[in-house]
């Protein structure tokens, strides 16, 4: 049984589970997502107060941009359980699914920093427990109503959160992009290396894979299809990325970037993704990654970013990033009825600058709200 000995009443992240609303507010909520066996694990040994082994399982996950297992392992940071208690160690993982746009993560950073156990970094705890409120948390807008100056806070409008990502066309007639890049949100647009936008609309997701398949009204929204590789990229193989990062700093042309096929398996030697040392940003999940032949090899799913040491210790390892191969990809896409076909662009062995000009006008911005 969870005791309510907390300072501020943090909670546990579940996957779509909408009865944790009624859980009492002032303690923690418990889940476990539906989709992870693996998470599910680490939810029981929770339950039977194995904390280690909770860390342990929600730890790999997190790693891997797990959501829900970054909000769980702040929460042990964050009280102690199963590690030595750690408030800037809790923040960084509750920051790291804050910024994935879950609710629950704002609101326990909100708490954190509110209650000054951690110091304000670049957002402060009105901004995301105002995030929060905005995804609907009802807490978040109790919490909000505390704070110093609220009358004048709410003179200030809070926007939606809004998923900035890249996507491309298959010869199916469909667009490919990432599952988190859409997830949870009601509005899908397309927009083209011109500016010209387009409706879509999600029609198969695979969450686990990280990938979702969008659909227009017709085939004809969609540039010329990017072709896909019949054949497993190797190690050292040169391969390149387009796609839209950081558009609020970098703005909303497709950039370009190359590198090589840095491992044959991805993070823990998955072996549905490659390791990759194409630089990327936010912004480019859900981009192709292409050979010199101008095929799709693989789809830009993560960047490892930080980790941390059995010490505690983060550590940043740059440039270590992964991408979902294209058999994973089209074994999903056999499974999903063909939409309006597509035209495919035919797959040449030109140099770097030849491809960029061609490949350029299919690769489409996501904007997902």
């Amino acid at each position: 049984m969870l005791v309510n000995m907390f300072s501020h009443p943090v909670r546990l992240a579940g996957m779509l589970l909408i009865s944790l609303a009624l859980i009492p507010f002032s303690y923690p909520t418990v889940a476990y997502s539906a989709t992870s066996s693996a998470f599910k694990t680490g939810w029981l040994a929770y339950q039977q107060e194995d904390y280690s082994t909770a860390f342990r399982i929600w730890s790999s996950l997190a790693e891997n941009g797990d959501a829900e297992a970054q909000i769980n392992l702040g929460i042990l940071y964050d009280y102690g359980r199963g590690v030595t208690q750690n408030y800037p160690l809790a923040a960084k993982w509750y920051r790291a699914a804050a910024r994935q746009d879950h609710s629950l993560a704002q609101y326990n950073l909100g708490l954190l920093i509110k209650a000054k156990l951690v110091p304000t970094s670049e957002f402060g705890a009105e901004y995301w427990l105002k995030k929060s409120a905005a995804l609907g948390n009802a807490d978040a807008r109790k919490e909000l109503a505390t704070l110093p100056h609220y009358e004048e806070m709410q003179a200030y409008a809070v926007e939606a959160p809004v998923s900035v990502g890249t996507a491309w066309p298959v010869a199916a007639g469909y667009a490919v992009t990432n599952h988190h890049v859409v997830a949870g949100k009601r509005r899908v647009t397309l927009i083209d290396h011109k500016g010209l936008e387009v409706t879509a609309h999600v029609v198969a997701t695979d969450k686990e894979n990280d990938i979702a398949f969008l659909r227009t009204s017709t085939s004809n929204h969609l540039p010329p299809a990017l072709p896909l590789s019949r054949q497993r990229s190797s190690l050292g193989a040169s391969v390149f990325t387009i796609g839209f990062p950081r558009i609020d700093i970098m703005g909303k042309s497709p950039k370009l970037s190359q590198g090589i096929i840095s491992g044959e398996n991805g993070l823990q030697d998955d072996p549905d993704s490659y390791q990759i040392s194409v630089p990327i940003q936010p912004g480019n999940s859900g981009g192709p990654l292409l050979n010199m032949r101008g095929e799709v090899v693989g789809m830009i799913t993560s960047m490892l970013g930080e980790v941390m040491t059995e010490t505690g210790e983060t550590v940043l390892i740059p440039n270590i990033n992964y991408a979902v191969k294209t058999g994973v990809i089209q074994e999903f896409l056999s499974q999903i009825p063909n939409n309006q076909s597509n035209r495919e662009l035919q797959a040449v062995n030109a140099d770097l600058e030849s491809l960029a000009r061609r490949i350029k006008q299919s690769v489409l911005m996501v904007k997902a709200e």
